[in-house]
């Protein structure tokens, strides 16, 4: 190994670490608020907003899950700012929904918010993976990129908007019918929708990262004989 590419990969680990340090400290902090804003109801007993905080878990998990994917196959040196400030606006926006776990019309506003600003963070990563499929690569690379960017597009072009929609849709509709959606809990009919959703979504993506793990072996084990 040369100097130089022995230099570029300890810049490349230390991106890493630096992304994982980053992607932790600021889900941890998510977290706080949905203990901090949920634990009143739980110890209430005021099950018709236990579905939020359960809906905010999923939510950290998902958004800890795919910043792991993408830090384990597109983060390198040198490092993306942009990207980063993408993800702690993204957290301040997802740490202000969990302030309104008790707020069903708050609730549902903050997340299409929320899940606006993940189809610009989604987009925002499109780049990158484009960015890796122009440099030099093996075979095994090319193919993961290839993979990523496909899965990229469906987000972006279906999943995200659909899910930003549905929320648009219920604030919509729990501000034109309060009486339903409010003073007789209607709103639960949309909770139990979002957490299941929310669960199947992260299904998905857990099966997602068990498909393209052997693919990110084989593409850093490339990188290493390419070195």
């Amino acid at each position: 190994m040369t100097a130089r590419s022995k230099a570029r990969e300890d810049l490349d680990g230390l991106v890493i670490n630096t992304e994982l340090t980053l992607l932790s400290i600021i889900q941890g902090a998510a977290l706080y608020w949905v203990i901090n804003c949920g634990f009143p109801s739980l110890m209430a007993g005021q099950w018709e907003y236990w579905a939020y905080i359960f809906s905010g878990i999923v939510i950290i998990l998902l958004f800890w899950t795919r910043g792991l994917i993408h830090t384990f196959t597109l983060i390198r040196w040198p490092i993306e700012f942009g990207h980063n400030f993408l993800y702690i606006l993204c957290t301040f926006i997802e740490s202000v929904l969990f302030t309104q776990i008790m707020d069903p019309f708050q609730w549902h506003l903050w997340s299409t918010i929320f899940w606006v600003g993940v189809v610009f963070l989604f987009w925002f990563d499109m780049k990158m993976i484009r960015d890796r499929m122009k440099e030099k690569s093996s075979e095994a690379s090319k193919r993961l990129y290839e993979i990523l960017e496909g899965e990229q597009k469906i987000n972006i072009l279906w999943v995200m908007p659909a899910v930003a929609l549905f929320y648009a849709a219920s604030t919509w509709a729990i501000w034109k019918y309060p009486v339903f959606f409010v003073e007789q809990n209607g709103h639960l009919y949309l909770a139990v929708v979002e957490l299941l959703s929310l669960i199947a979504y992260q299904g998905y993506v857990l099966w997602f990262f068990k498909r393209i793990s052997p693919m990110i072996l084989a593409h850093r084990e490339a990188e290493d004989v390419a070195a």
